[in-house]
């Protein structure tokens, strides 16, 4: 039996994309968050239905990752959000929480991603930290024989090609824009080749518009209002309703778009070569948000918004792990 699998745990949304033998490919996301666990895990009886998490232990304590982990969460609980990310209980527990939805004791081959500034320094690191043997609850060791860690927008080019004529992708250049929930990444790359002097990262994702809104939020309702997480929920459904308020969407959005724009701006200034990019690709969970301002500041260039942006990345990562596992250990290393 073999599995691959690509794994893109974010500040924001986990994505999972693998497949086991020969079968089709199984994919899913959940919001990152790792909640302490609570004793009523299986919740059950009349209308109610069980919580659809996993209990995973992580530094020593019991967490629950999974689409309803945020229901365990106190209203005021704040999301990890700093560059040492890799390297904290919560990463862990949502890594750990990927393998027990995976389901499986080995996976012959993981691909993941990092933004594009941390990838010299941490690539190496995090292959260690993924590569060997895993304590799942209710599986038990899950080996991981070989990792691979790419700049995580590398995804969103890679799922593009699948989409698109493979030798018109190899002679255009592109930008690579993949706004995250902490960090916006961009990247240059010429057909496939990378370009790291047209390269970056900075601070500025989508938690820097949702700050916006909630300070604008507040003012509006004459109350403080600073709920993230459920901002980033409910700018989901097609009415936005804080407590019995509901929110004009069309003024909100220009909160979110005002916001953002400086940062976008700020990859404008810093590349000052945009003029020599064929197309700009916008993915990542927040690319919606992003991708108008993109195609207000470059009103030259072809703009794609690449399908369901949540998953993209996570899409190209499993990509280069199919074509990895097809090549000998060795050589895919190379």
């Amino acid at each position: 039996m073999s599995t691959i699998a690509a794994i893109d745990i974010g500040y924001g949304n986990t994505k999972l994309r693998y497949q086991v033998d020969l079968k089709p490919p199984e994919e899913m996301f959940f919001r990152s968050i790792a909640a302490p666990s609570q004793a009523d895990h299986s919740v059950s009886g009349g209308p109610l239905r069980s919580r659809d998490t996993r209990l995973v232990q992580a530094d020593g304590l019991d967490y629950e990752v999974g689409p309803d982990a945020d229901a365990l969460l106190p209203p005021r609980q704040v999301r990890v959000l700093h560059e040492d990310y890799i390297r904290t209980t919560q990463y862990r527990a949502l890594f750990l929480g990927a393998l027990s939805y995976i389901g499986q004791s080995q996976i012959d081959l993981l691909v993941t991603g990092l933004p594009v500034h941390l990838l010299n320094t941490d690539q190496k690191a995090l292959e260690s930290m993924l590569q060997g043997a895993h304590e799942v609850p209710g599986i038990g060791n899950v080996t991981i024989k070989r990792v691979r860690v790419i700049a995580q927008p590398i995804g969103g080019l890679l799922a593009h090609i699948g989409d698109a004529d493979p030798q018109d992708v190899k002679e255009r250049s592109s930008l690579l824009i993949d706004p995250g929930f902490f960090t916006l990444d961009w990247t240059g790359v010429k057909g496939l080749q990378y370009q790291p002097a047209l390269t970056g990262s900075a601070p500025a994702g989508f938690s820097l518009a949702l700050r916006a809104a909630a300070k604008a939020i507040s003012n509006r309702l004459g109350m403080p209002f600073d709920n993230l997480d459920l901002l980033d929920e409910r700018l989901r459904y097609s009415t936005l309703r804080i407590g019995p308020t509901e929110i004009d969407r069309e003024w909100i959005a220009q909160v979110v778009q005002n916001a953002l724009r400086p940062a976008v701006t700020g990859i404008q200034n810093q590349l000052a070569k945009g003029a020599l990019f064929d197309q700009i690709l916008v993915c990542g969970g927040a690319a919606s948000y992003y991708a108008p301002i993109v195609r207000e500041i470059w009103p030259e260039h072809p703009v794609h918004l690449l399908d369901e942006p949540v998953m993209s990345n996570v899409r190209g990562f499993f990509a280069l792990a199919e074509q990895l596992n097809r090549k000998p250990a060795k050589e895919a290393a190379a």
